[in-house]
């Protein structure tokens, strides 16, 4: 099988093991199970995110954007649920909407703290380290833009760390020719790449699944000039974080973040060092649109090329400073979460009663 290797087992990554994340989310998660079990709500889906009880309607939704559990996508996000949804999410909605946005405590990201055991890098210092461990048009996108915009893919094969292996957790993955399958479905459906960017796919897809080193994700993160974190949801108008970002804000590292429009300065509220001296985060806000990776990639590139003048000790030096600033930031949110959980549930178990 391609994908047995340790390194393809994302939950058996670093920030997983020593923050425990997935097992706080689930345990959240269980406790909102158990409040609207009890009250008499019902699931409308397998995965106990959507609830109603008579015309009140609920939805838990954790790490992932609470968008993508809406019935109507032509919907803007302030009609993406009716009056009478309730949404229970740590994700950041910053419209007004007609239904109820009930965020957890910020202080909910503590579940990501942890401190890394590399702070060094090892190996080649590469251009950029850019890591998916699952493929979608968005995805394709952003290393068709990378070949682009910092390549062609030779000198991304030679200077970067890459990996884009092209699984797809809806079709088959055992051989290479279905995962080039995968990446040509995916492909199709992006009709507005296939003027200008044939030549770059076609180069891609003969060297699917794409993997050019043999580093760990976090060694790979700490030896690159810039890293390019994806978050899966970029966002129509709500800001989600997982694991990615809060790997990227306590690993000394410099970093562009791929999400949703201010997601950025979102982070900057909370209180963490996002290096704005040095790196320049404007190309965050940009919205959702089809632009939107090109506009992200091409703008990384320039932030590289000018990490590239700067000397390696003074970039090692500020990134350090900020990894621990941020490491205390989720180390006092972790302390912080149970007092702050128990306080704000009377009013959230008030909106379901």
């Amino acid at each position: 099988m391609i994908f047995d290797e340790l390194f393809y087992q994302t939950q058996q990554g670093e920030i997983f093991q020593s923050s425990n994340c997935m097992q706080h989310e689930h345990a959240v998660a269980n406790v909102f199970t158990s409040w609207l079990t009890m009250l008499g709500y019902t699931r409308t889906d397998s995965n106990d995110r959507s609830w109603h009880r008579g015309h009140k309607k609920v939805i838990v939704c954790l790490s992932d954007d609470f968008g993508v559990c809406r019935k109507n996508f032509s919907q803007p996000p302030a009609e993406w649920f009716d009056t009478d949804t309730v949404v229970f999410t740590d994700n950041h909605m910053p419209l007004h909407t007609q239904y109820q946005v009930c965020q957890l405590p910020v202080s909910y990201f503590g579940v990501f703290s942890y401190t890394p055991d590399i702070q060094q890098p090892v190996g080649t210092r590469a251009r950029f380290h850019f890591s998916t461990n699952r493929l979608d048009p968005q995805r394709l996108q952003l290393m068709l833009e990378l070949i682009k915009h910092a390549g062609p893919i030779e000198q991304n094969l030679a200077h970067d760390y890459i990996n884009f292996n092209g699984w797809d957790p809806y079709n088959a993955n055992q051989t290479a020719q279905d995962i080039a399958q995968n990446v040509d479905r995916c492909w199709q459906q992006l009709p507005h790449y296939h003027t200008g960017y044939c030549e770059y796919f076609d180069r891609l897809v003969a060297t699917v699944p794409l993997r050019n080193h043999q580093l760990t994700v976090e060694q790979a993160h700490v030896s690159s000039q810039l890293n390019l974190v994806v978050e899966t949801y970029a966002g129509d108008a709500s800001i989600a974080f997982s694991e990615k970002i809060f790997r990227a804000l306590v690993t000394p590292a410099p970093w562009t973040l791929f999400s949703a429009a201010d997601a950025v300065k979102y982070l900057q509220t909370l209180g963490f060092d996002v290096m704005s001296d040095l790196v320049d985060h404007s190309y965050n806000t940009h919205l959702h649109n089809e632009h939107k990776a090109s506009n992200y990639v091409q703008h990384s590139v320039t932030v590289q090329q000018y990490l590239q003048s700067v000397s390696e000790s003074v970039i090692l030096q500020r990134c350090q400073q900020a990894a621990q600033h941020n490491q205390q930031i989720l180390q006092q949110m972790k302390q912080s979460w149970p007092l702050d959980f128990v306080n704000w549930l009377p009013t959230a178990i008030e909106k379901i009663q």
